[in-house]
């Protein structure tokens, strides 16, 4: 028998000194999240920026370890007080297959193009993986969960026929974008041909109330040789 885990259903609840987007020493600074959670591409960057000329024209910009020329992600306009606050679209993974990866963003003032602040993030897609993704059942991969909130267990539970078969631990959500990753058979349960529901998160015991869960399925095929 034959297995291959996709995707058919998400859900869930609402060192970067090489990027070379460094900032001249100054008063002006730039915060965002830690980490941005995207959902098949979509997600967005808080950008706070602060001691920048009032009302002057804000330009930012992103770049990445593997495309360091900066390119634009946003525009801002400094309040009264030389601060601003946007929540642009997040930047695309580059190369796009990417899942998680360091941005650096900058923020340049368009009166003075000599205030210029930068930062850094994480970006991760909120997904579950094995590596590699098709085999027997009983074959060892790398089971991977990312973007859950860190410092907590992720699990996986598998249901066949509408029932819960088993419940694993995948480990500790670890890092600012809670990845977490086990090696077992792509399928830790006895095998039986047909469809598989494995539903991510991060409760012990399967509940269909858990808000941040993710649902994959995996397909069992019975071959003859």
């Amino acid at each position: 028998m034959h297995a291959a885990v996709r995707r058919i259903l998400v859900a869930a609840t609402p060192a970067a000194a090489a990027l070379a987007l460094a900032a001249p020493a100054g008063a002006a600074t730039l915060a965002t999240s830690p980490c941005v959670r995207t959902v098949d591409g979509q997600g967005v960057v808080p950008i706070t920026g602060t001691g920048f000329t009032p009302g002057a024209p804000i330009t930012v910009k992103y770049a990445t370890k593997t495309n360091p020329t900066p390119s634009f992600l946003s525009s801002a306009t400094a309040d009264p007080a030389g601060n601003f606050t946007i929540a642009p679209r997040a930047p695309g993974f580059n190369p796009f297959g990417r899942q998680l990866q360091t941005f650096g963003i900058s923020a340049t003032d368009g009166v003075n193009p000599a205030l210029v602040a930068a930062t850094t993030f994480e970006q991760v897609r909120i997904g579950y993986a094995t590596n590699p993704s098709r085999g027997r059942p009983s074959r060892k991969v790398l089971h991977t969960v990312r973007g859950f909130p860190s410092g907590r267990n992720v699990y996986l539970h598998f249901r066949f026929g509408g029932k819960t078969i088993r419940n694993v631990k995948v480990g500790l959500a670890k890092g600012v974008c809670g990845v977490a990753s086990k090696r077992m058979r792509l399928l830790p349960a006895r095998s039986r041909p047909g469809t598989w529901a494995i539903y991510v998160d991060q409760s012990k015991a399967f509940s269909r109330r858990t808000e941040a869960q993710l649902k994959y399925s995996l397909t069992i095929t019975r071959t003859f040789f």
